[in-house]
């Protein structure tokens, strides 16, 4: 892998204390197509089941969970997705976080203990309205959201005024979710109108098994680089 070049970070205010930060082209292109490769080939896919108005239906995805310990069991929708390992390119790009993403808050660097996949094999998988509100993560640690392959629209939706904001999140990508944006806002990938390659989407968060600012361990502080953060408006174009 290449030494980077400079990225901006995005900070996006939003409401009722959410925010976003935004890193447009966080991986340079060769790094980028490294991870999506590896990625793909290492990860132990799986089309699930969930309940959705009280039926059992197929997600339009395959997803896989990952976790340090590997024991770690995340519930959603009705579904135990038991942990595995984290793959070692999880693992490069876990470090890659630490090392190239900065102080994002205002305190420490947070602890990415689990990761959540998502391969959106074509046009057509999508995943609708939700949020990453379930109890097992930490209130408010913030989640870091890294894409890799086709480029694909992201929604975010405030719950209580359904202003609806769209980003293209294209391949290389780092969103970063935090505040209360996960109890105050929805976020969706939609189908495509057109057609569209594969895409590899990884949230890395913080499972709540301890806790989740590491005070006290300064290796984390000495690993980051710092960055320029750029505040924007938080008027966005809405649709």
């Amino acid at each position: 892998m290449t030494d980077p070049a400079p990225v901006q970070f995005l900070r996006v205010p939003l409401l009722d204390g959410a925010w976003f930060v935004f890193a447009k082209g966080w991986l340079d292109r060769p790094t980028a197509d490294d991870f999506f490769a590896r990625v793909r080939d290492e990860t132990p896919w799986e089309t699930r089941e969930v309940i959705l108005a009280g039926k059992r239906v197929l997600q339009p995805r395959q997803v896989a969970w990952m976790s340090d310990p590997a024991w770690l069991v995340y519930r959603y929708s009705g579904a135990d997705n038991h942990g595995t390992p984290l793959a070692p390119a999880v693992r490069d790009l876990q470090a890659l976080l630490y090392a190239r993403a900065g102080l994002i808050t205002e305190h420490a660097s947070p602890i990415y203990n689990s990761v959540f996949l998502n391969l959106y094999r074509d046009e057509k998988d999508s995943i609708g309205f939700h949020a990453d509100d379930e109890p097992c993560f930490a209130p408010e640690s913030p989640i870091a959201s890294v894409s890799l392959g086709a480029s694909r629209r992201f929604k975010i939706q405030h719950q209580a005024t359904r202003k609806t904001t769209e980003l293209r999140l294209d391949h290389g990508d780092l969103l970063v979710m935090g505040g209360t944006f996960q109890t105050r806002y929805l976020h969706a990938i939609p189908k495509e109108g057109h057609r569209c390659g594969s895409r590899v989407n990884l949230t890395f968060r913080h499972f709540a098994s301890g806790p989740w600012w590491q005070r006290g361990h300064s290796w984390l502080r000495s690993a980051v680089m710092p960055l320029e953060i750029v505040t924007a408006p938080a008027d966005l174009p809405s649709g």
